[in-house]
């Protein structure tokens, strides 16, 4: 049987035709590749005029890179060293603090306003039964100092009491006076020429107020003690170690240590406001619970210490606190004293007040907090009378009083407690 013709069969000479050329084949036989470049087109000479334009471009491009390198290697861009630059945080001046409202902008800021301070500062060294003792006083005039009483009574009364001023020297304070009532005491260094700090005021202060307790430079610490935080209570008690209760006092919720004991706390802008009378133990029994006088009794005191070497002798014979926001409010008044206990036979009960009584003013001088009335009362002498105005069942009285003399009792454990020399 004949093979059967397939279409397009190689061997189909009807179907046959001849070949591409070369060069519309997308392959070649090795013996067409001589023909193929002989063919080729050949690229046309180069004008000579071009190529000198080309010499001339790169030439110029060459010069001007290394002008460009020298300049760089003048001004010192390929220098590898690093150079550091130390960046010091200046404090703000003087004229900066005189609006300083507020604690919180920093650390520079706390520790300018406290730095103020600091050479009104005096450190105190005393020698007690467990060893060395230290605390602060703040000068409140050229050679007295105010601080608390708490160091005086610890001490060893046949040791001397050493003040260790600002510039680090080191002299022997004499005490004064102690006020027992307050827990403060004068000392007064002879000789010795103190600045005194800017007096503020405690009027207006409230719970949350920020503060700065600042006492002075530990041993060998170079700057103060400066401790930040707010006040916690107004109008706040506390009994110290001689058993006498301290009045309308500012509870300091701020990490003090000993010796910021008698040190200041100071409002944001640098005035002190207080005088850190003691410090009370914790629930874990260290001494971390600041308590500060206000700067207006606190001043009172020493006033009355410097002026007649002595406390104030003047009695009422009441115990009482500040009234609070709400019972203020109750009474429809701003403030007062409210009286929480009435000595029998003192000059306020042979005078008819009572227990409950607001005592609202003294002499028409405003009454607003316990510590007004005491400051009223000392600008008094004893056997003097005075016409205090109260609240009592919502009526305001005028009482008739004359005031009294401490007794003899209170008064030989006041001069006991101040009458402590020290050598």
């Amino acid at each position: 049987m004949p093979d059967e013709d397939l279409p397009g069969d190689a061997d189909d000479g009807s179907s046959f035709s001849a070949p591409l050329p070369p060069e519309d084949r997308l392959w070649r036989h090795p013996s067409e590749m001589g023909a193929a470049a002989s063919r080729a087109p050949r690229p046309a000479p180069r004008s000579p005029r071009r190529v000198g334009a080309a010499l001339t471009a790169l030439a110029g491009g060459l010069l001007g890179s290394i002008v460009t390198v020298g300049l760089l290697a003048v001004v010192g861009a390929f220098d590898t060293r690093v150079v550091h630059q130390r960046l010091i945080e200046q404090p703000p001046g003087p004229e900066s603090l005189q609006h300083l409202t507020s604690l919180d902008r920093g650390t520079a800021d706390a520790a300018a306003v406290a730095r103020r301070t600091e050479p009104a500062l005096v450190r105190l060294e005393a020698t007690g039964p467990l060893g060395m003792m230290t605390g602060t006083a703040v000068a409140v005039s050229s050679e007295y100092l105010l601080t608390s009483a708490d160091l005086l009574r610890r001490a060893d009364p046949g040791q001397p009491l050493v003040a260790v001023l600002p510039d680090g020297a080191r002299a022997e304070a004499d005490v004064v006076a102690e006020d027992r009532y307050t827990n403060l005491a004068v000392l007064r260094l002879s000789g010795a020429t103190l600045q005194v700090p800017t007096w503020g005021s405690s009027e207006g202060l409230v719970a949350g107020s920020e503060v700065l307790v600042v006492g002075a430079a530990e041993e060998n610490a170079r700057s103060s003690t400066v401790t930040r935080g707010v006040i916690s209570s107004v109008g706040m008690r506390t009994t110290v170690e001689s058993g006498v209760t301290l009045h309308d006092l500012l509870r300091l919720d701020a990490n003090v240590v000993p010796v910021t004991r008698g040190g200041v706390v100071l409002d944001p802008n640098g005035m002190v406001i207080g005088v850190v009378s003691t410090i009370g133990k914790d629930d874990a029994g260290s001494e971390r619970i600041g308590f500060a006088t206000p700067i207006e009794l606190a001043r009172g005191v020493a006033d009355s210490i410097v002026r007649y070497g002595r406390p104030t002798e003047v009695w009422l014979g009441v115990d009482g606190q500040t009234l609070t926001a709400e019972e203020a409010t109750t009474l429809n008044l701003s403030g007062g004293a409210l009286i929480t206990s009435v000595t029998p036979q003192g000059p306020a009960q042979v005078a008819g007040l009572a227990l409950g009584d607001v005592i609202t003013a003294v002499d028409q001088a405003p009454v607003d907090t316990f510590t007004a009335l005491i400051l009223a009362l000392r600008s008094h002498t004893p056997g003097e009378p005075v016409v205090v105005s109260i609240v009592r069942g919502g009526e305001t009285r005028l009482i008739p009083i004359y005031l009294g003399r401490r007794p003899a009792a209170e008064q030989e454990r006041a001069a006991s407690a101040s009458g402590t020399p020290h050598k």
